[in-house]
């Protein structure tokens, strides 16, 4: 194996990513934490209902966007450089003269199969093929590459990771500037009410939040028992703010899908690395999935 192909490059993408994402995040929970923007609480003690809404939110700085583009960029990037240096070293090219190949992401599997072309021919680079197609968003139900825990299908993280990282570098290549805002956080727990009231539920906005937004309501059995208003600061601590996205997902989190993201990168090198550092195959997808102390994903 000559030092022509390797993982560096991908590996150094990663670490400039890395520290982008160290100083970005550092100023998005430093903003989220200041805790500067005021609740105001509409009350309907006949029907039951409380609705809070946020004043003063902080501005966010104008080139967070830009910033959050060239992130996932740089994390894209590594997965293509993966994927050029694969068909080198399988076409004993020079990985600076492979032309139109990048690391397909694909939630259709006629898509990847167009994508990939003819390199399915080559016989090294199918068996390395076959390991990228198991990691395609398309694949994350197929219990025969991701197996089983217990009785139900382990939901593997790595092919959702590497759709979101898919999805928002093309909407920011492409289409426009990924610019976040403030969100409510998913917290699923309420408020402190007295004891004779009787919770019915919670409910929050998926949108993006400005002046005078509703930030969640809270309802219970009516009529209430007796005015009450809500302290604004467990309101605060409840329904707490933070940078969002405009995802499909439960977590809009920015700091948590941007994350997500490299780390999807992260362990796609590393299920690939054995073959350039040892002339082995490439690690089992499921080297990606959780241990089963953790069962969790970054």
């Amino acid at each position: 194996m000559t030092a022509e192909y390797s993982l560096d490059d991908a590996w150094t993408k990663v670490k400039w990513a890395e520290q982008n994402f160290a100083v970005l995040r550092k100023e998005i929970e430093a903003l989220e934490q200041r805790d500067a923007h005021r609740v105001t609480v509409e009350t309907s003690t006949n029907a039951g209902e409380y609705v809070f809404r946020v004043h003063d939110l902080p501005e966010l700085p104008p080139d967070w966007g830009m910033r959050i583009g060239d992130y996932l960029h740089s994390a894209r990037c590594a997965l293509d450089y993966l994927m050029v240096n694969l068909v080198a070293l399988a076409t004993n090219g020079r990985p600076e003269g492979i032309e139109g190949t990048q690391f397909p992401i694909y939630q259709d599997q006629k898509r990847f199969n167009g994508a990939i072309g003819e390199l399915k021919k080559n016989q090294l680079l199918s068996g390395w093929l076959s390991r990228v197609e198991e990691l395609q968003p398309y694949n994350a139900g197929n219990p025969s590459i991701w197996g089983w825990s217990s009785s139900e299908l382990t939901v593997p993280p790595l092919p959702y990771a590497l759709d979101r990282l898919s999805l928002l570098d093309n909407i920011d290549k492409h289409r426009c500037i990924l610019r976040p805002w403030w969100g409510t956080r998913l917290q699923g727990v309420s408020l402190q009410a007295p004891p004779e009231f009787q919770p019915i539920g919670m409910s929050l906005p998926g949108d993006a939040l400005r002046e005078g937004s509703e930030i969640g309501s809270a309802t219970y059995k009516a009529p209430v028992p007796f005015e009450w208003k809500p302290d604004e600061m467990d309101v605060k601590r409840k329904l707490s703010l933070q940078i969002s996205f405009n995802e499909p997902s439960p977590s809009k989190s920015v700091v948590e899908i941007l994350g997500l993201c490299l780390w999807g990168v992260e362990m796609t090198l590393t299920i690939f690395e054995p073959v350039f550092t040892h002339q082995k195959p490439p690690l089992l997808v499921t080297a990606s999935m959780p241990s089963a102390e953790t069962q969790t994903h970054p």
